[in-house]
């Protein structure tokens, strides 16, 4: 189930940053982070830089294009994510700085306030499991990134440049994968972290032999979903 914020944001450096994509810029999602403080000046929201008290760091799970201008970014979290109990009140939408990617910079803002959920580990048989899904208007999504963490939960494999064929027929490198059933996202290594990209193409037989094409050999990793 999708939670539901009562005021949710785009922060006023992230309405910067939009007008910077309309423009041409590409930027990364690189997290999702929920914290439990109160904070009832809503038209304030606009002016936050970082989640107010931070309880748990996110990675992105999924992102999808929803329309030419908005992004859908999922995060989830279990009990067996959590020590201590807390209530599940603020959530923010963190991009990695265009300018410094060392850097963050709180994108989106949302505070859930008397509405807070209370969240315990402490309770047997009581398996929490929340879907957090967040619609952002971006401005130009094709220019949308997202960053993964190599702690998500997730079937990874690892592959160097070297690791890429290249086909002096097709003048395309490719990187035979074997049999692989499950949905597939790239990703690409930077100084940042893996950003998941989309200029390579994924063939499989009807086996489901999976074969990697790509113009260019790179260091990266293939997800499966």
């Amino acid at each position: 189930m999708a939670e539901q914020y009562a005021s949710f944001v785009v922060t006023s450096v992230g309405r910067d940053i939009i007008a910077r994509i309309i423009a041409g810029l590409n930027i990364t999602f690189s997290r999702i982070v929920i914290g439990d403080s109160y904070d009832y000046d809503t038209e304030n929201f606009i002016n936050k830089t970082a989640v107010i008290n931070e309880v748990k760091s996110l990675p992105i799970k999924t992102m999808q294009i929803t329309s030419s201008n908005v992004v859908e970014l999922t995060a989830e979290f279990a009990k067996s994510d959590i020590e201590d109990a807390f209530w599940y009140r603020e959530i923010g939408i963190y991009i990695l700085d265009p300018d410094d990617e060392t850097k963050e910079i709180l994108f989106a803002y949302g505070n859930r306030n008397d509405a807070a959920e209370y969240i315990t580990p402490h309770i047997q048989n009581y398996a929490v499991l929340k879907n957090i899904k967040c619609l952002v208007s971006v401005g130009a999504s094709a220019n949308v990134n997202i960053l993964i963490s190599t702690t998500q939960s997730a079937n990874t494999i690892n592959f160097a440049a070297v690791d890429w064929v290249f086909d002096e027929t097709t003048n395309v490198y490719n990187i035979e994968l074997g049999n692989i059933s499950e949905s597939l996202k790239i990703f690409k290594a930077t100084e940042a972290g893996k950003v998941e990209t989309g200029i390579v193409s994924i063939t499989r037989d009807s086996l489901n032999n999976t074969i990697l094409k790509s113009l260019t050999a790179f260091n990266g990793c293939v997800v499966c979903i």
